[in-house]
C-alpha cells in the first residue's frame, strides 16, 4: 500500500478500534485523547516502511531519516522483511510503553506526536521545509497538551496503527513474512500493484471511514460537552404556600393543656 492509504487506514482503524472496543489497551479515551491519538495513529502507520530507503518516511527529514533507512534496511534484511514481523510489533509497543515512564516522557511524547504531525503534513500536502517543521511541532505540542499528562493513548495508537500497516500490506500481492525470518509470506492478494484502483478506492473508503469517525467520535461529543458546559444551572423553583391558621403539630405540642372545669 501506498504511503496516503496507510496513514488514513491508521487514522480510521484507531477511531473505529476506539468505538468498538473502548480502552481496548487501558482506560477509556476522552474526545482529547481519542483527537491526539489520532494523528498518532497515522504517523505509526507508516513505521513498518522505514525499511524502504524511497518511502515518504525516508524522505520526512534528511539526511537523517535517508540514513535511518538505509540503516534499518540493512538490519531488517531488505523491504517488508524484519520490520514487517509480529516479533517487531511486539517490541515497538514495549518501548513505547517503557520510553514514556522515563522522567523524560513529556518530551518524549512531544516528539512521538510532533513526528506523526510532520508525516501526515508530508503525506497529505507534499510540503517540505522549515515552515513544515514547525507547523508540525505546534501540531504535536497541542495534541500533547491536549490530551494530558496520562500517554496511555500514545502507547495505545502506536500498536494500533503500527498493526494496521502490516494487516494492510498482508491484503497486497507480495504480503508479509510475520515471522520473518522464520516461516513463510502470508499475502491475501485483494489490492494489486501499488497505485491501481483499488489502492486509490481503498485509500479513498479509509479517507471517507476516518472523516466520518472523527466527527461522530471526537467533534460532536466535544461540542455537546462544551453546550452542556456552557448552560446556566437549572434552579429548581420555590413554592411559598399560604399561611395556615392552624397551628403545626410542633407548635401545638408547646401549647399548655386547656382546662375543662370551671374556675371557681
Amino acid at each position: 500500500m501506498m504511503g496516503r492509504s496507510h496513514l488514513l487506514l491508521g487514522a480510521a482503524g484507531f477511531l473505529a478500534t476506539e468505538a468498538v472496543m473502548p480502552g481496548v489497551a487501558g482506560p477509556h479515551l476522552n474526545t482529547a485523547e481519542l483527537a491526539s491519538g489520532t494523528l498518532v495513529a497515522s504517523g505509526a502507520a507508516m513505521l513498518p516502511d522505514l525499511d524502504h530507503p524511497q518511502a515518504t518516511l525516508a524522505r520526512c527529514l534528511p539526511p537523517v531519516s535517508k540514513f535511518l533507512s538505509h540503516a534499518v534496511n540493512t538490519l531488517a534484511g531488505g523491504h517488508r522483511k524484519g520490520t514487517h514481523t509480529l516479533w517487531c510489533w511486539t517490541l515497538i509497543g514495549i518501548l513505547t510503553y517503557w520510553a514514556l515512564k522515563l522522567p523524560s516522557g513529556p518530551v518524549i511524547a512531544l516528539c512521538i506526536s510532533s513526528f506523526a504531525a510532520l508525516l501526515m503534513l508530508r503525506v497529505l500536502t507534499e510540503a517540505d521545509g522549515l515552515a513544515c517543521l514547525v507547523l508540525a511541532g505546534v501540531l504535536g505540542g497541542a495534541a500533547v497538551l491536549a490530551a494530558g499528562p496520562h500517554y496511555t493513548w500514545i502507547t495505545d495508537a502506536v500498536v494500533i496503527g503500527f498493526g494496521l500497516h502490516l494487516l494492510g500490506d498482508v491484503v497486497t500481492t507480495e504480503g508479509i513474512p510475520p515471522l520473518y525470518p522464520i516461516g513463510r509470506r502470508v499475502a491475501f492478494p485483494i489490492i494489486g500493484p501499488t497505485d491501481r484502483w483499488r489502492e486509490h478506492t481503498t485509500g479513498t473508503l479509509c479517507g471517507v471511514a476516518a472523516a466520518y469517525l472523527l466527527v461522530t467520535t471526537v467533534f460532536l461529543p466535544a461540542w455537546h460537552a462544551q453546550i452542556a458546559s456552557t448552560r446556566p444551572p437549572v434552579q429548581a423553583s420555590v413554592h411559598r404556600s399560604a399561611p395556615s391558621l392552624l397551628p403545626s403539630p410542633a407548635s401545638a405540642a408547646a401549647l399548655p393543656p386547656a382546662h375543662s372545669g370551671r374556675g371557681r
